[in-house]
């Protein structure tokens, strides 16, 4: 998870609220890309926003084998490209996109850096969850795209949507 934002107290309000100690990138071309950590793993990060079509938000990221190839494929399926695919340094590959619907998330593709290494525990990601007007169009979406497996409950008036890999809920 990141945060994308151009607001440099965004840093300290992280480091405060869940006390993440904050690395800042030394690169200048970082722009000031800070890497949170919680018990010695990396647990989010926060970084500027790279156009103005990006909003100030917390961003998914999906990581993927090849971001050039996610990329086409979402905008094949009806999704946008943001932030064209591109090279962090020797860390990864990175793009910002959007689904059907307008939902943005963004694609990681790694190289010397994982992603998050901290789940599921106090004050670490848990669980993303997309709230949109077209879940059937979104389980069409994110099966095109990614291969996912959508699974329904009902809840009461609503049916909750649940996405699986391999039979495997994620992060698992």
């Amino acid at each position: 998870m990141t945060v994308i934002s151009s607001d440099p107290g965004a840093r300290d309000f992280y480091t405060n609220l869940f006390g993440w100690p904050a690395h800042v990138s030394p690169e200048p071309e970082a722009m000031g890309y800070t890497l949170f950590h919680k018990d010695g793993k990396a647990a989010a990060a926060a970084g500027p926003l790279m156009n103005q079509a990006m909003p100030v938000a917390w961003m998914t990221q999906v990581s993927v084998t090849d971001v050039d190839e996610a990329a086409a494929k979402i905008a094949k399926a009806g999704g946008q490209v943001i932030v064209a695919p591109m090279d962090v340094f020797t860390q990864g590959r990175f793009a910002v996109v959007t689904d059907q619907t307008g939902a943005p998330f963004g694609l990681w593709q790694p190289r010397d850096m994982s992603g998050a290494d901290i789940f599921n525990v106090d004050g670490a990601y848990t669980w993303s969850e997309l709230t949109t007007r077209d879940p059937l169009g979104a389980k069409e979406f994110y099966r095109e795209v990614f291969g996912w497996e959508a699974h329904d409950r009902e809840n009461g008036p609503v049916t909750y949507t649940t996405f699986k890999v391999d039979g495997a809920p994620r992060p698992a």
